[in-house]
């Protein structure tokens, strides 16, 4: 009996030594599985936030490559824009290199007209200065043929005085027309002698005229005349 029972004893504590070191190592391994979880969970948040760290300098370098890529635009539209601005240039310095020859030629072509036009002046002054000093002369010798003659010869002279007279008028009377279309910068047309004027207003033009010559038409100085003044 005591035999048996120290066997039950002994497979008793058996069991339970069994039991114990199965339970024991059973909390070894879950403990060192514990262990390992939380270092695998570690690695795992390390690795998340390198992951999250790579991301933010991924997005960062994306800014900067977009703010470079726009610089480049910039720098490149810097670059375009000297070289349509200098075409530009080039063709505005055409147009203004055409625009002053245009300018000289006209220069050019005025200067000869003036060279032409003094030339006319001259040469109407020299007319109305030769008509004057004509008509004069006539007065003076019909005046003194008439203190000699017959009334019936001094008629005829003063006859022909007055028609000497006449066509002077209307010479100095053309002489005058083209001075003032002189410097007017009108055109000179060829004189044409034959029409009638107004005594009257002629005698005014023609006095106004020589004696208050303008110094551009009448550079020399007239006496004051009339036209039937000895």
């Amino acid at each position: 009996m005591e035999t048996a029972s120290g066997l039950k004893i002994t497979e008793a504590l058996l069991y339970v030594t069994t039991t114990a070191a199965i339970l024991l190592s059973g909390y070894f391994i879950v403990a060192r599985l514990t262990r390992q979880k939380g270092a695998e969970e570690g690695a795992i948040l390390k690795l998340v936030d390198r992951l999250v760290q790579s991301e933010a300098r991924a997005m960062a370098n994306q800014a900067e490559i977009h703010a470079l890529q726009t610089k480049l635009e910039e720098a490149r539209g810097r670059h375009a824009t000297p070289s349509e601005k200098t075409a530009e240039d080039l063709t505005m310095l055409a147009s203004c290199s055409q625009r002053c020859a245009s300018k000289d030629s006209q220069i050019l072509s005025l200067t000869g007209a003036k060279q032409e036009l003094e030339t006319t002046v001259a040469s109407l002054q020299k007319k109305l200065s030769a008509a004057t000093d004509a008509e004069k002369h006539w007065r003076e010798q019909a005046y003194k043929q008439s203190q000699f003659q017959t009334p019936g010869d001094a008629k005829d002279i003063l006859a022909q005085s007055q028609s000497r007279v006449a066509e002077l008028e209307e010479k100095l009377s053309e002489c005058y027309r083209q001075l003032v279309a002189s410097r007017n910068g009108m055109p000179l047309a060829t004189p044409q002698y034959g029409y009638s004027i107004e005594e009257k207003d002629f005698r005014n033009q023609f006095r106004t005229v020589v004696s208050a010559p303008s110094p551009e038409i009448f550079p020399m100085e007239y006496e004051e005349k009339t036209l039937y003044g000895f």
